[in-house]
Formats: C-alpha cells, sequence, structure tokens
C-alpha cells in the first residue's frame, strides 16, 4: 500500500472544472429553451417576425452549443478518435 499516491490538487482541480462546464452547460441549454420560448410567444401573440427570428436564433446557437460540447466530450473519450 505504499506505492498508492492520491494527486489531492489534481483531482480537485477536475471536480471543480466539471461542475463549472457541468453548470455552464445546464445555462446555455437553459438560455436556447428561453429562446424557443420567446420565438413561440411572439408568433402566438402580436410579436414581430424579428423576434421570432431573434428567439430561432438564439435557440439555435445555444443548442448548437450544446451538441458541439457533447462532441467534444465525446471525442475526449473516445481513443479512436485522436
Amino acid at each position: 500500500m505504499n506505492g498508492l499516491h492520491i494527486d489531492w490538487l489534481a483531482l480537485g482541480r477536475v471536480v471543480a472544472i466539471s461542475a463549472v462546464v457541468g453548470l455552464a452547460l445546464v445555462t446555455v441549454f437553459s438560455v436556447g429553451i428561453l429562446g424557443l420560448s420567446r420565438a413561440d410567444n411572439a408568433t402566438d401573440n402580436t410579436g414581430t417576425a424579428s423576434q421570432r427570428t431573434t428567439g430561432y436564433l438564439v435557440a439555435a446557437t445555444a443548442h448548437g452549443l450544446c451538441i458541439a460540447a457533447v462532441l467534444y466530450g465525446l471525442y475526449l473519450l473516445i481513443p479512436q478518435f485522436h
């Protein structure tokens, strides 16, 4: 058991970065849902075409970032992609 060593600082960094990235990913996805909601409200009510377009643009950008983050995570996890 003498040869076992845990680098607690590195483990703490991994936990902290994972928490920050996880929170950021959930926040960006929520912004995408908000964009879809705003676009839907602009369609149902008396909203303008630019409000609807902006809502869809925000939603597409936010969800695109989420998809890119998931694909990057898969790239990092699967060694055949390197």
